[in-house]
């Protein structure tokens, strides 16, 4: 593996980090994003395990696994996509700032930039291949 692989290695290993987060610590993954269990309608902590754990475990580990392939295309494809899920992620929250001021925070800025970072990296085979 030459270094984009290693970057995309690096960002997908981090997103199936917060993957497990997510599964095995659903609260804390929840106020991680500022979100909270609603107590008149239980069982929320499976949209947190399901979500900030299964889906970010899921596609990540895809990532990871197809990276020890001789796969290179379905390798590029996995990337690409997990890398456009967070693109647009932060695209998503800067759309929120721009529209709804309580969003405009350090956090939401520092989380965009984060995004920012983890597509970057797991993007980066793609764009190696592209040049």
């Amino acid at each position: 593996m030459d270094l984009p692989w290693y970057l995309c290695l690096a960002g997908s290993t981090i997103g199936a980090g917060l993957g497990v987060f997510g599964l095995v610590t659903p609260q804390r993954a929840a106020r991680l994003v500022r979100l909270r269990d609603d107590p008149e309608r239980p069982g929320g902590g499976a949209e947190f395990r399901g979500t900030y754990g299964g889906l970010f475990l899921g596609t990540h580990l895809v990532v990871i696994i197809l990276l020890h392939t001789p796969y290179r295309e379905m390798t590029l494809g996995a990337a690409l996509a997990v890398a456009a899920a967070w693109g647009v992620t932060a695209l998503g929250r800067l759309l929120s700032m721009a529209l709804d001021p309580p969003s405009r925070t350090g956090f939401n800025g520092a989380s965009v930039g984060f995004e920012l970072v983890i597509t970057g990296l797991i993007a980066a085979p793609v764009v190696a291949a592209l040049t």
